[in-house]
This record gives structure tokens, C-alpha cells and sequence, in this order.
């Protein structure tokens, strides 16, 4: 964690530090001309506290020379839909799911533990209850904002951090991360990063084109495997 930075402890007070959503933590920070709204992760009222993504990292607005690149892309929010969100955000597959019970937990890295609801295969649409949130910090800074979320539950654990810098040398966005297991059991899946980019809430089409300055590779979700 930055020792710099402000610890956050969510609770609805700090929903002032976002004036365009005043009804969820939020932090703003800039640089080189990019700004940005970071959502909080809050147990009551965060923006997102669904069952599928992780909910550090969140940005709901990010801007730079007057276009958006990050925002809403749905008509309504609901901040328990699994899909309530906006990008750059992560999907860690599930840990323990296939050797719990039904009324058992298992593992959403970045959410927390959640109650396995039948002996159904695991359903990333559906809303499983969270059994147990861990524990989360939030430290913040002018130009980053640091997440750290700690949990244990049945032999799994871990220390999760995640931190969203606006760089310093040119306008852009970093996004770094760090998964420590503190289990006995070790963590083996897969993370893959949804972007849900909303480009100034065009429409994709024949008047849309993106530039990079590298050539596109899809390279699939990322295989992780984590031992103690």
C-alpha cells in the first residue's frame, strides 16, 4: 500500500469524495490530462458488490481531451446484477466449487467466499450469496488509487492487491496487480480483464475506428496458479 495514501474504511460518508454519484464511494484522480472516477468497494453501498467480477478497480468515468473511454453502457444500474458494472475489470474463475456441497462455500478471488446454492455446475450469471466478504483497504492518492483484499475461508486464503496509476511520464493508465496465497490450499484458475469500453457512448459500426499502435493478439484468459 502507498504509505502515502489516505486508508479507506468503506462507509457511506466517503460518498462525498465523488460529486457526479453521490451515492456511492467514490475517489477522483488525474494526470497528464486523463481524469477519473474510482468506484470504492463498500459491502452496503459500493457500486458494484455483484458476484462475479472483482470489485476493486472499478472505473465509472474516464476522460482526456474531451473524450470518455470508460462509463455506464446499460440503461439501468442495479449494483447486484452480475454484469452491473463498468470496465477495466476482472473475472477470477471460481476455486472449490466442484468438491463443495450444496450450503458450502467456496472461492471468488476479489469478491469473497460465496454459499455453493445446489449441486448445479457453477453459473457465472447467477447471483450466489456472499458468505464472506474478507476484510478490504483502500489507500488514495492524487493519481492512483490502491486496493488490498484479505480473506480466509476453508483452507483457502489470500492477500490481493491491485492498484490503478494514471502514469506520470505520458497520459495513460496502469493497472498492476498482486495475488499472495496464505492458504493450505492452492489457488488454480484462470483472470481475464472485460474492458467494456464505451468510447464517448458510440455505437460499434462503420463510423467507429480504433487505432493501436500494435498489433492485436487474443491471447485468451490467463491460466494463474498460486501455491503457498
Amino acid at each position: 500500500m502507498n504509505p502515502s495514501a489516505h486508508t479507506h474504511s468503506p462507509t457511506r460518508a466517503h460518498a462525498r469524495c465523488a460529486p457526479t454519484s453521490p451515492d456511492f464511494p467514490a475517489a477522483r484522480i488525474s494526470a497528464n490530462g486523463v481524469q477519473a472516477e474510482i468506484c470504492l468497494p463498500d459491502s452496503d453501498a459500493g457500486y458494484y458488490r455483484g458476484a462475479r467480477f472483482d470489485w476493486a478497480g472499478v472505473i465509472r468515468d474516464l476522460r482526456w481531451r474531451g473524450h470518455r473511454y470508460f462509463g455506464e453502457w446499460f440503461p439501468a444500474h442495479d449494483p447486484l446484477r452480475h454484469d452491473g458494472i463498468c470496465g477495466p475489470v476482472d473475472e477470477f474463475t471460481q476455486s472449490g466449487y466442484e468438491d463443495a456441497a450444496a450450503g458450502d462455500e467456496f472461492l471468488k478471488i476479489g469478491v469473497g467466499a460465496l454459499r455453493k446454492i445446489s449441486e448445479a455446475p457453477y453459473d457465472r450469471f447467477l447471483t450466489y450469496p456472499i458468505a464472506n466478504k474478507g476484510k478490504r483497504q483502500t489507500g488514495i492518492s492524487a493519481d492512483r488509487v490502491d486496493f488490498q483484499h484479505t480473506l480466509a475461508s476453508g483452507g483457502f486464503g489470500y492477500d490481493y492487491r491491485k492498484t490503478l496509476q494514471l502514469t506520470s511520464d505520458k497520459p495513460g493508465l496502469r493497472i498492476e496487480y498482486t495475488l499472495k496465497n496464505t492458504g493450505v490450499k492452492p489457488l488454480e484458475g484462470q483472470v481475464y480483464n472485460h474492458n467494456f469500453f464505451t468510447i464517448d457512448g458510440m455505437t460499434t459500426g462503420p463510423d467507429t475506428e480504433i487505432r493501436l499502435p500494435f498489433p492485436p493478439k487474443a491471447t485468451g484468459a490467463r491460466r494463474m496458479t498460486a501455491w503457498r
